[in-house]
């Protein structure tokens, strides 16, 4: 477990700069328990991330052979397209994330060619990371879901859990004996009359104790409660038609599984500056 755990830190430091993959949006009424959503405040924040169990086959990185079921994983790497049609929906994005065709990322592309820069921006896909927390600041809050730009959080985490070790070695932040605190710094920014939080100042500090087994117990398998919606289903929430598709989880399981594509480094930090952009227009 432990291993597997620092396989995923190395992979998370190798992938900083390129497409994440994965498939939510959630169903979080599959959880058996209220969840609650982790906020971070102006200033100083301290958490501990928690490691959660991967308990399906749809996970990003069982698809890509770099993680099996039962093994840990301490966040959920994926591409979202949000707040889509009338129902405000979030939906996983077929294309970044599998290879496959995407409606929304089709009409995306014919606002971009029409010139139409602020629809193609509402539409296009953004990656996003989720994370089990704990606030150390305010630990009877118990455990949070925290979800963030990519961007914004884990590529500056995972930046500095890399560059801040003596040994070269990526700092084991989320182990369940010998992890650390994350402590970070969100700063308001502003840009075209919008605010939004930047995170800086990343840093790894000694744990008292080991993670609580209350808090390992209770973490979410994002991958479990990831929603995979077809083609189809997609149509009908982009252009209205957002009537609640019924998942068929078995023909999910047992659909033949492809490989998901390379990323394209060049796309790829375009995508980041576009991300950048997009951030910057929108309210934190």
């Amino acid at each position: 477990m432990k291993s597997s755990l620092k396989d995923r830190l190395k992979k998370s430091y190798q992938d900083k700069d390129k497409g994440g993959s994965g498939q939510p949006a959630f169903d979080w009424k599959k959880v058996d328990r209220e969840v609650k959503y982790f906020k971070p405040k102006e200033g100083k924040n301290r958490i501990n991330i928690i490691p959660y169990t991967i308990k399906s086959k749809s996970h990003p990185l069982v698809k890509t052979g770099d993680a099996k079921v039962g093994e840990l994983d301490y966040l959920y790497d994926t591409y979202l397209h949000q707040r889509i049609g009338p129902s405000q929906t979030d939906i996983i994005c077929l294309k970044k994330n599998f290879g496959k065709p995407c409606p929304i990322c089709e009409q995306a592309e014919e606002y971009k060619q029409k010139g139409k820069e602020k629809e193609y921006m509402a539409l296009r896909p953004k990656r996003m990371v989720l994370y089990n927390v704990q606030d150390v600041k305010n630990p009877e809050k118990g455990l949070q879901v925290f979800q963030i730009s990519h961007f914004l959080f884990e590529h500056e985490l995972i930046d500095e859990a890399r560059n801040s070790s003596d040994n070269g070695e990526i700092i084991d932040f989320p182990d369940i004996e010998e992890g650390k605190v994350v402590s970070f710094r969100a700063s308001t920014a502003s840009f075209g009359g919008h605010e939004y939080f930047e995170y800086k100042s990343f840093s790894f500090l000694d744990r008292e104790d080991p993670l609580e087994e209350d808090l390992i117990e209770e973490a979410i398998s994002f991958d479990e409660i990831a929603k995979i919606l077809s083609y189809e289903e997609i149509e009908k929430i982009l252009y209205g038609e957002d009537s609640e598709p019924e998942e068929d989880e078995e023909e999910e399981e047992e659909e033949e599984e492809k490989p998901v594509k390379k990323s394209n480094k060049k796309r790829d930090l375009e995508d980041d500056e576009e991300e950048e952009e997009a951030i910057k227009k929108s309210s934190k």
